[in-house]
């Protein structure tokens, strides 16, 4: 007997995990074009032959979309693998000073409902952001306005355009003039503005009625403090120009986060393009920035930016072609040397049946990708990286109660490579303190001595 499919043409919603795999009927598959799949960050479907169904497979991008099939369109959900507290890394990937602001603001929509919608937690946690900016820090700024002034004159006459356009036509009471003027609609809160609009419009995709309301409510009050500012689209060079324009010192963070939203980080690069259809993001991405922000609050190690290359030379040493960096996730300079940890989000689940499987609380089963041990010992036999000690770092998600694991190690190399887990569930703020344990377990002096 055929097994019956995990989604059909009659489904009313298709939900898939990341990193997962569903079957999809003939019928559902040949209703969708081949092009949205790639839209919506899923592989195109495969099917081998003598198999009825087709298989489609998810990457690490989750999130919601409206798939179009025919004439109309089917919702659409991939969920993180691992139960995540959404707010918690959000926080830290975009550099929160409070963690969870979301829920100091008192979101009347069930927020244990929230947590549950991972694109809901996302709208929440922004449109939040630009809430608390929005109140305290919206400002005004001269710019150049152009106004026809009937009997007088403001600043400066535009000459030209007087006698050509109102002395010759007989007004010459009408005059053009050219005046700085305090404004709202400066570029930054245009930004902004498109900003919030784009999250206004993602609100319909969410599928909790209470949460797509109340988010869509917020969303509004938002854009309503934005009234003097026009509408602008959002391209990919938006946010890029406007660093390089040095907006005002408050207005960096939230432009930052702002771009992570709509563009760069978790959301679409093509700001704007499947603004109605689709909010999908990457959870490698955004765990890799999380894990970053955190390991910036951790005392005893200091981030380090630059990284050395290497280059593949001839027979009598002469270098060809580029140098290639060799990149570790993150390099800190510590007071007993060197750290290289590796996120490794996306090897939670590995499929290669060789790898080592680890047993631990917080996810069904952690697989060691031999290939990310061999990369961290070959980090470390770099001459900019020699004596380091070297880690990865999973993600897991535990339940209440559940202590963080300690840190794991593989041995049989010149030096062993620590497996350490950071908990990312409900629990994460209050186990977060562990996690730095773990690390000063690995670099057991204190923060007195680097700066020393």
């Amino acid at each position: 007997m055929t097994p019956t499919a995990d989604w059909t043409l009659d489904d009313d919603e298709l939900h898939i995990v990341e990193r997962s795999s569903v079957t999809a009927t003939n019928e559902l598959v040949s209703a969708v074009e081949e092009q949205a799949w790639e839209q919506l960050k899923l592989p195109r479907p495969m099917r081998r032959a003598g198999d009825e169904h087709w298989t489609i497979n998810a990457g690490q991008h989750v999130g919601v979309a409206r798939l179009p099939v025919r004439a109309g369109h089917v919702a659409l959900a991939v969920a993180p693998k691992l139960q995540s507290d959404i707010f918690f890394l959000f926080d830290y990937a975009y550099g929160l000073a409070d963690r969870n602001a979301i829920t100091n603001l008192r979101l009347r929509a069930d927020l244990a409902s929230i947590r549950s919608d991972p694109t809901a937690c996302l709208l929440a946690w922004f449109i939040a952001e630009l809430d608390a900016f929005s109140r305290r820090f919206l400002r005004r700024d001269y710019r150049l306005q152009r106004h026809v002034i009937e009997g007088g004159m403001r600043e400066r006459l535009l000459l030209e355009s007087y006698v050509a356009g109102f002395i010759a036509t007989g007004t010459p009471q009408n005059v053009p003039c050219e005046f700085p003027d305090l404004s709202l609609d400066t570029a930054p809160n245009q930004a902004l503005r498109a900003t919030a609009r784009l999250a206004l419009d993602r609100c319909g995709l969410l599928r909790l009625p209470e949460a797509r309301s109340e988010l869509a409510r917020r969303a509004r009050r938002v854009l309503a403090r934005f009234a003097g500012v026009r509408d602008t689209p959002l391209h990919k060079r938006t946010f890029p120009t406007l660093r390089r324009g040095w907006p005002p010192r408050r207005y960096l963070p939230i432009l930052n986060r702002a771009e992570a939203f709509a563009s760069g980080l978790y959301a679409d690069r093509d700001i704007g393009q499947h603004a109605h259809q689709a909010f999908m993001w990457d959870m490698d991405r955004l765990y890799q920035e999380a894990l970053r922000g955190i390991i910036a609050g951790w005392g005893t190690g200091r981030l380090r930016s630059g990284r050395p290359t290497a280059t593949i030379c001839d027979p009598h040493g002469n270098r060809l072609g580029q140098a290639t960096r060799v990149d570790p996730d993150y390099v800190l300079d510590t007071p007993r040397g060197t750290l290289l940890l590796d996120a490794k989000q996306k090897d939670t689940t590995a499929t290669s049946i060789n790898d080592p499987e680890v047993s631990l609380p917080g996810v069904d089963r952690l697989k060691v990708s031999r290939g990310d041990v061999y990369q961290l010992v070959a980090y470390r036999h770099h001459h900019a990286y020699a004596d380091a000690t070297v880690g990865i770092v999973f993600p897991i998600g535990l339940e209440a109660g559940q202590p963080l694991p300690a840190a794991h190690f593989v041995d049989g190399f010149e030096v062993p490579v620590f497996l350490l887990f950071l908990d990312v569930g409900a629990n994460a703020a209050t186990n977060l303190p562990t996690f730095y344990d773990r690390l000063d377990t690995l670099c057991p002096t204190t923060a007195s001595s680097l700066a020393a």
